[in-house]
């Protein structure tokens, strides 16, 4: 149905609704989701594609780190007066997009979710394809963002109808790439247009951040695994889309960066500028700072000592606690998920997309996707590939 479609783009995609700025999309879909469950309360989950769905047992221990998530954080600002305030207002926002994923499963949670998630990917894939190719639909496509396009820089990376981009979108295309995988193999659907999916999530999300060459690999790792016949297909459609995309005149000039972490440099002490780049944002803070934090997330225009690392951004925070927290929020998800699959990639992907920047608790668009791939696991991925109940 479309408003269950409406719901879920604005539920994952986070975007700058104006007059709603940094609040973002999910509390619209977190309205959409609580009419219709207000509204149909009767209907919801009568139809054989859907389940009946006691959301707050289901989830109640992610509830219950969330909430204890957002009480260490306040308690952390409110006896420091040094205290840096910005984490605060992730964290509530965070909360808000966590009410809002719930309602959504409640409310439209049902077989084809899957599906609809894929879809939903891959049209933001088109769009930043025709957005980064044309300046003119660039514009309006920031209507919906918090600033204005960097010049000079690679568009594609920003032109995507969602509140974040490059890295902030990157990471959730990682995810999807590989739920796609899975999903092509779980639900045993081999059609041309299912790889066509995979192949415009795969070369969008690269586009954006090359980080989503790490969900390739995992994808890659689950194919080779469970049906090597995907693997096969999917590299070479793979193969073909970047072919070519760096065809074109417009695109054939990122070649060397989106590369670039496969070519070594001489120069480099790892290999590329980029993961030496990675590597300096993690170092060992004094004793204070490992126990307790911070209390800093933001320092100016940049992040608190300049490090985009999302452990270092936890622990520089708020310590040992808030870090424990984030670390234990993946494994509470696949708990959701009753499934090996989920454990065994997921969850790993989830912890290395950590590495590079704010993925866990502090993605508005990659922690909804990944609580809702966890329910569809939960009730719909077919039993033999699911932890026994």
């Amino acid at each position: 149905m479309i408003l269950s479609y409406i719901s879920l783009f604005f539920l994952i995609f986070d975007l700058a609704i104006p007059g709603l700025g940094r609040l973002g999309s999910a509390v619209l879909s977190g309205v959409i989701s609580g009419y219709w469950i207000i509204v149909h309360h009767r209907k919801i989950n009568l139809d054989s594609s859907s389940i009946n769905i006691n959301v707050l047992t289901v989830s109640k221990d992610l509830i219950f780190v969330y909430a204890l998530f957002f009480i260490v954080v306040c308690l952390r600002i409110f006896f420091d007066s040094d205290a840096e305030i910005s984490f605060f207002f992730s964290s509530a926002k965070s909360t808000l997009i966590l009410v809002a994923t719930l309602l959504y499963v409640k409310a439209f949670l049902q077989k084809d979710t899957g599906l609809h998630i894929l879809n939903i990917f891959t049209f933001n894939a088109l769009i930043c394809f025709v957005a980064g190719s044309f300046p003119s639909f660039l514009n309006y496509i920031y209507i919906f963002k918090l600033g204005d396009p960097e010049p000079g820089f690679i568009p594609y990376r920003n032109a995507f109808l969602a509140g974040s981009g490059y890295y902030g979108i990157g990471a959730p295309y990682a995810i999807v790439f590989l739920f796609s995988v899975i999903y092509i193999i779980s639900s045993n659907r081999y059609a041309w247009t299912n790889y066509i999916r995979m192949m415009l999530i795969a070369v969008a999300g690269v586009l954006a951040a090359r980080t989503v060459f790490v969900g390739i690999i995992f994808g890659a790792l689950y194919a080779l695994y469970k049906k090597p016949k995907v693997l096969l297909i999917g590299t070479l459609l793979i193969g073909i889309g970047f072919f070519v995309l760096l065809s074109f005149g417009q695109t054939s000039q990122f070649s060397d960066w989106i590369f670039e972490i496969f070519i070594t440099d001489s120069a480099s002490v790892t290999g590329s500028k980029s993961t030496d780049d990675l590597v300096s944002m993690y170092f060992i803070p004094n004793l204070s700072t490992i126990f307790f934090g911070d209390g800093k997330y933001i320092a100016g225009d940049n992040y608190y000592m300049n490090t985009d690392g999302g452990y270092m951004r936890h622990l520089l925070f708020g310590g040992i606690p808030i870090t424990i927290l984030a670390l234990a929020i993946p494994l509470v998800i696949s708990k959701i998920s009753k499934s090996r699959i989920f454990g065994f990639f997921i969850v790993p992907l989830m912890y290395v997309l950590h590495v590079k920047g704010g993925f866990i608790y502090n993605s508005p668009s990659g922690m909804p996707l990944i609580i809702l791939i966890a329910f569809w696991m939960r009730y719909f991925m077919p039993t033999d590939l699911r932890k026994k109940n």
